[in-house]
């Protein structure tokens, strides 16, 4: 009962409340359309680590990723995740042509830097590099889809 009613506390200082309003505020400027992009790009970089992980020479043949690809039906695996990273571009674009684009090079770029640094660097992935992956690639798609809906908003007015 210590922790909750730390948790009710802090949840009634003006300092929450303004933390609250400021999340609102920030939401409210996102369209339907946006906030559902952002969430494909978490299954756009986890899908490219599932290929990774059926694709890539293991590194470390006793690791977690070499533990998960082995029992993996490897070639079923690659096909579904390409049909439905294939899916997800086409979403992307359909919600917003210009972010999308941006997402998708971006995502592709990632993961062949992902790919080079794993086999020049490391002889093969890992199940950390591969969760380095997923952030780094999240962060890089992030960055680019409101890159590209910023220069959307621009040309649109221009």
């Amino acid at each position: 009962t210590g922790n909750v009613s730390n948790i009710s506390l802090f949840l009634s200082s003006p300092i929450a409340s303004k933390c609250l309003l400021a999340a609102v505020n920030v939401l409210s400027r996102f369209a339907v359309s946006q906030i559902i992009t952002r969430f494909k790009l978490f299954a756009v970089s986890r899908s490219y680590s599932a290929i990774s992980v059926v694709s890539f020479p293991n590194a470390n043949p006793k690791g977690t990723a070499a533990a998960f690809g082995s029992h993996a039906r490897k070639r079923m695996v690659r096909r579904v995740m390409i049909v439905y990273l294939a899916a997800l571009y086409v979403c992307l674009i359909l919600i917003d042509p210009l972010a999308g684009i941006f997402v998708i090079a971006g995502s592709v770029l990632a993961f062949l830097i992902y790919y080079r640094t794993c086999m020049h660097y490391f002889g093969g992935m890992t199940g950390d590099l591969a969760g380095f992956f997923v952030s780094g690639a999240e962060l890089l798609m992030l960055i680019l889809a409101v890159s590209g809906d910023g220069i959307g908003r621009i040309w649109l007015r221009g």
